[in-house]
């Protein structure tokens, strides 16, 4: 079996009515990115405005896994918000729209209450879209407050490779850190794997270790959400028999955090 995740309560700043505001993004890459992550769990989000940027949170409906997605406002060509607040769209949708966008071309996207919908103009060409909003709802999913003992950085593509392996085995990973190496691992009834990571291997960029840890967690969940991460940095924060935390940085500002409940033995 595998945990729920426990969360603390914080406080949402956001207006809870219709956000108003236009904004531009220099290409499509980052809003494919966050929409092919939040996708993985969910098929509708409410993404919340602020002058500090644009953030969105979901947990899948067993309560297994987060995502939490932060864009600063320094990361947009120009950002401009007439009314802080929310609004809601069906992921398929707006994924179907992004991906007629050239890959270069720069998008400047606006919601008004009064047309209850998302206007999207393509600069390089002189093509506008629209996708309906729909009511959008704050689910009650607050980050967790964990204490993490061990932070591990490597590429996702060395990550993904190793836990694809161990997919042939089972369907959890362990992993076991200690001041000098990082071990995964997986075992079922057709046999057992392991692979080993020291702390000077090229592929292991960065291990810090507050005191030895070691916890299991669900492929079904961690593979999906990395496959769509894979080129970007990212970073494993975890502690004995505690959530993870995978955070991945996109243009050198921007986060998308991934928490996943351990497995616990019966």
């Amino acid at each position: 079996d595998t945990e729920e995740i426990e969360t603390e309560s914080e406080t949402e700043k956001t207006d809870p009515t219709l956000a108003e505001f236009s904004l531009k993004v220099s290409t499509k890459t980052d809003l494919e990115q966050i929409f092919k992550s939040l996708d993985t769990l969910t098929e509708e989000i409410t993404i919340h405005v602020n002058q500090e940027g644009l953030w969105a949170k979901t947990m899948d409906p067993s309560h297994v896994a987060l995502i939490d997605v932060r864009w600063p406002n320094a990361g947009f060509e120009k950002f401009d918000v007439t009314k802080e607040g929310k609004f809601g769209l069906r992921i398929d949708e707006i994924t179907k729209i992004i991906k007629q966008f050239e890959k270069r071309d720069s998008v400047t996207i606006e919601v008004n209450p009064i047309r209850d919908d998302m206007k999207l103009k393509l600069s390089s060409r002189e093509i506008t879209m629209k996708v309906r909003l729909i009511e959008s709802s704050v689910t009650d999913c607050p980050l967790p407050k964990i204490p993490y003992d061990a932070s591990i950085q490597l590429t996702c593509k060395t990550l993904l490779n190793k836990l694809k392996k161990i997919q042939v085995f089972s369907d959890y990973v362990t992993i076991d850190t200690t001041e000098s190496k990082v071990i995964l691992s997986g075992k079922g009834d057709t046999g057992e794997i392991s692979a080993e990571f020291e702390k000077d291997m090229e592929d292991l960029q960065d291990l810090r270790v507050k005191q030895n840890s070691t916890s299991t967690y669900s492929l079904e969940y961690s593979i999906p959400f990395l496959m769509t991460v894979t080129n970007l940095p990212i970073v494993l924060d975890y502690s004995t028999s505690k959530p993870i935390r995978i955070t991945a940085k996109f243009s050198n500002i921007g986060d998308i955090q991934f928490y996943l409940a351990p497995r616990v033995e019966n």
